[in-house]
């Protein structure tokens, strides 16, 4: 089962636990073969390794999810490596500047490895892929030229590279269905956002179709759907689609196991949100000590003050602003410290 720390490590959710899936094999080949099946046939998944998410920029790394990953090409020249970069878009709005944030990355993939590579080393071929799960159909070009406002006599200046893209929202169920356990997976992906029988329809099948797997690939793809419905169905809706996904699993055991998965996610987001609710209660509180004792030492805020002091999250420096309180001068210059 999983424990707290890869439910830690899963949160937020729907940015971080696909990647945990993909991260197997099996799995990557399985959503490789979506994108293009004669691709996936060439590569050797048995020998893929992992490469740190080190080189990605600070303002994505907690905002995006990805997955870098370093495996053998068979070509027609014979064998070498390449990396395959899937970049995971889970924003519910269509970003147009995907095209140019993706060739940052590609670039950021290069500079590592040129840094750290021979001068006569040539760089190594990237396959980057985008997988896309928003509910919108993808309205904005994929192609980085379309960014540029360039005359068309200069136009063959401009970056030009190709992205292998799947918006989950138009797969048909078929393929899905077709790609085996994990395909189900995303099958309830795809209809997360349902009417209840429509889902609890298709979490159903999808629990039917990983009971053939063997233990540990098992409960990852029963930890996925049981988090699924934890996250992204209405709490009303939790006990009736947990109890779909046991009476779906065949043997009694894993029935058992998939209760007991069930009330921890209950359990830690419960938590979760308590320790939540009290940092947001505390802060509150040091907020409205600011606001009476400020008041009482500079007079009252103005509009733009007091929405200064509002926007304020961090307790932290709500603490900070409190210790110096006694040295500010005025309302501007407590709000300009910390």
């Amino acid at each position: 089962m999983l424990n707290e720390s890869v439910l830690r490590s899963l949160h937020p959710f729907w940015d971080r636990s696909i990647r945990f899936l993909f991260q197997r094999p099996d799995h990557l080949r399985a959503i490789l073969t979506l994108f293009r099946p004669e691709l996936a046939e060439r590569l050797d998944f048995e020998r893929l390794q992992a490469i740190p998410r080190s080189f990605i920029l600070e303002d994505y790394r907690e905002r995006e999810a990805d997955l870098v990953v370093r495996l053998p090409y068979r070509g027609a020249d014979g064998e070498r490596e390449v990396i395959v970069y899937l970049l995971l878009e889970h924003q519910s709005t269509v970003d147009r500047w995907m095209p140019f944030r993706m060739l940052v990355y590609l670039t950021c993939i290069w500079e590592t490895q040129r840094r750290e590579s021979l001068p006569s080393e040539p760089l190594t071929p990237i396959i980057p892929l985008v997988f896309y799960t928003g509910s919108m159909p993808w309205s904005a070009s994929r192609e980085f030229p379309d960014l540029v406002a360039s005359p068309p006599e200069l136009l063959h200046l401009v970056p030009r590279f190709a992205i292998l893209f799947l918006s989950l929202s138009e797969t048909p169920a078929p393929r899905l269905e077709a790609a085996g356990p994990i395909g189900w997976a995303l099958r309830a992906i795809q209809r997360v956002e349902a009417d209840k029988p429509e889902f609890a329809d298709v979490l159903a099948r999808a629990a039917k179709a990983i009971r053939p797997l063997l233990s540990d690939q098992w409960r990852e793809l029963a930890s996925f759907l049981a988090l699924l419905v934890t996250y992204r169905r209405p709490q009303e809706e939790h006990a009736e689609l947990q109890n779909v996904l046991q009476s779906a699993t065949a043997d009694e055991p894993r029935q058992r196991e998939l209760g007991d998965m069930s009330q921890t996610y209950a359990e830690y987001l419960l938590e979760k949100g308590r320790e939540e609710g009290l940092e947001k209660g505390r802060a509150e509180g040091l907020k409205l000590m600011l606001l009476e004792q400020g008041t009482v030492r500079f007079g009252p805020p103005s509009a733009k003050q007091r929405a200064a002091l509002e926007a304020i999250c961090d307790g932290a420096r709500l603490h900070a602003l409190g210790r110096f309180l006694l040295e500010a001068a005025s309302w501007d210059e407590l709000l300009s410290a910390g």
